[in-house]
């Protein structure tokens, strides 16, 4: 079973389009003589005999490699090294990132959401609602 590759079907005069990102590659868009976009290409699929890319097994073999007590112990510092920055960075991301935005952005608008969702059910309209808590506010008060 040979290699499978697609060849496109283009109409006379036109050509795939470079692509801008990959040099030497094409995308799957035709375009006529005068550069003009004309359709979105369909492929054919071939099957060709001879492979074009060859996979050598043999440089991806592992060799498992014994470290030294020393080694060991340089690697476990490394580690618990990398470990604790990354949690020191966790709490500083926390305390002056995440915890600032939840508490004066999401959380208020969490909650906001919950009480149109309550007034929504219990068949309220946000003026409703309004009107309510102002009263209620003015009772507690007087």
């Amino acid at each position: 079973m040979g290699e499978k590759v697609y060849r496109p079907i283009l109409k006379e005069g036109d050509h795939l389009v470079r692509s801008k990102d990959n040099e030497g590659r094409v995308r799957g868009v035709s375009q006529d003589e005068n550069n003009k976009t004309t359709d979105i290409v369909e492929w054919e699929e071939v099957e060709i005999d001879e492979p074009q890319y060859e996979y050598s097994l043999e440089q991806y073999k592992q060799e498992r490699v014994e470290l030294t007590p020393e080694q060991q112990q340089l690697a476990q510092v490394v580690v618990e090294a990398i470990a604790a920055a990354a949690i020191y960075g966790m709490v500083q991301l926390h305390e002056h990132v995440v915890s600032p935005w939840w508490y004066s952005k999401a959380k208020p608008w969490i909650k906001g959401k919950w009480v149109d969702a309550k007034n929504f059910v219990s068949g309220k309209t946000k003026a409703q609602a309004i009107i309510e808590k102002k009263e209620k506010m003015r009772l507690e008060y007087s």
